[in-house]
């Protein structure tokens, strides 16, 4: 993933004024309802709701919260090079980036207080989607895609409830090879069920 800071503040500010408008207008709405409308919405809205979203915990240390141990069982001499752990009024970002042998695998994970962890993801996966070929990867978490960066090698990307999260996997000597695709879908599904309350 291109941790571009425009991107990532311009995917933010859209984010906060969704909640924004989201909330203000509810709050309008309701206020001009009568309550036999209020009723009959509330009625209609037990019947129709949606299953309860997933929620995830962030991790109180980044590594701890990455599970990469299907990823240990191919790679060698697995070291935590760098993990930090960042809280603001919108959200908790976890960064993990650990060294292996001849690989550098750097996940973020972030949890939101604000049901936004779509936003973020579809925003990312637009501008994307502008540089590279984008694979879209069923059957993990609520949405999930991957790319090649012929520069940086696979990333992948996924949702779920209030989780975004980003995976990318580098070789220290070499050409990036793409077939290191394959060891990120199960460590980002590895990590959604151990970050999940």
């Amino acid at each position: 993933m291109r941790f571009n800071g425009d991107i990532r503040k311009s995917v933010a500010i859209a984010a906060m004024t969704l909640i924004c408008a989201t909330a203000c207008g509810g709050a309008a709405e309701e206020a001009q309802s009568s309550p036999a409308s209020s009723s009959a919405s509330s009625a209609a809205t037990q019947s129709s709701a949606p299953a309860v979203a997933a929620v995830y915990r962030a991790p109180k240390k980044a590594c701890d919260g990455a599970d990469t141990t299907a990823m240990d069982a191919k790679l060698t001499n697995r070291k935590i090079q760098r993990e930090d752990v960042t809280t603001t009024k919108l959200s908790t970002m976890a960064s993990c980036t650990l060294a292996y042998k001849n690989h550098t695998v750097m996940i973020q994970m972030e949890v939101y207080q604000e049901p936004i962890a779509n936003i973020m993801f579809d925003g990312f996966k637009k501008a994307e989607a502008k540089n590279s070929t984008l694979t879209d990867i069923p059957g993990l978490g609520t949405g999930a895609y991957s790319y090649v960066d012929e520069l940086t090698g696979p990333h992948m990307a996924a949702w779920d409830g209030n989780l975004y999260i980003t995976i990318m996997i580098g070789t220290l000597f070499g050409e990036p090879d793409p077939a290191d695709s394959e060891l990120l879908p199960p460590v980002v599904a590895a990590t959604m069920t151990k970050l999940r309350s």
